[in-house]
């Protein structure tokens, strides 16, 4: 296989801060610094939290080789970040007339928590808006029920299967009476013994 020649001049690194969790349920956050397209592969590498250097939790990745002579390095810290924390990954090179420091500042500390609360308190709410609106329906559809007669009070009761049958059906839809108090049904004399 052909191998590209290498590079005469130094070339300088692209250099990135991403924060990732690695655990959900910790509150550590683990930040990466990553340097990429560098040649040669002598860099320098410093994390720092408000300006000083941060030795704990440090922890270096391989230097992998790009194919093109050109080099990437991954650099992590795990932390805990506060509110007003400034982390700087700080990179010094061959390339570089000076070192290069790229800055990353925790939007929330408890950003997070305060999602999972927001949620919470909007299921709630909305249980509780459910629960009231729920039971003003029923307690509405309750009150019309009961104000306004239904035609279940209205029905004739089953006859059974021996009866002798009526003689004259519609007699009974002319004879109903809505202010009877036996729900408004008088029934023809043939029917009772």
């Amino acid at each position: 296989s052909h191998v590209p020649p290498s590079p005469s001049p130094p070339a300088k690194p692209t250099v990135t801060i991403s924060p990732t969790k690695m655990d959900p349920g910790s509150p550590n956050t683990i930040l990466l610094c990553t340097m990429t397209g560098f040649y040669p592969l002598e860099i320098d590498i410093q994390w720092l939290k408000n300006g000083w250097p941060e030795k704990e939790g440090v922890a270096f990745g391989e230097e992998l080789q790009n194919g093109d002579w050109t080099y990437q390095l991954q650099v992590m810290l795990e932390t805990q970040p506060q509110r007003g924390d400034v982390y700087a990954c700080k990179v010094e090179h061959a390339s570089l007339e000076a070192p290069v420091t790229v800055q990353w500042e925790p939007r929330s500390s408890n950003a997070a928590k305060s999602k999972l609360w927001t949620g919470a308190v909007g299921a709630v709410l909305g249980v509780v808006f459910l629960a009231m609106g729920l039971s003003l329906y029923l307690k509405n559809k309750k009150g019309i029920r009961d104000s306004i007669p239904t035609s279940s009070s209205r029905e004739t009761p089953a006859e059974p299967m021996d009866a002798a049958p009526q003689a004259n059906p519609k007699r009974e839809v002319k004879d109903a009476d809505a202010s009877s108090p036996r729900g408004g049904i008088r029934y023809p004399a043939c029917i009772s013994n």
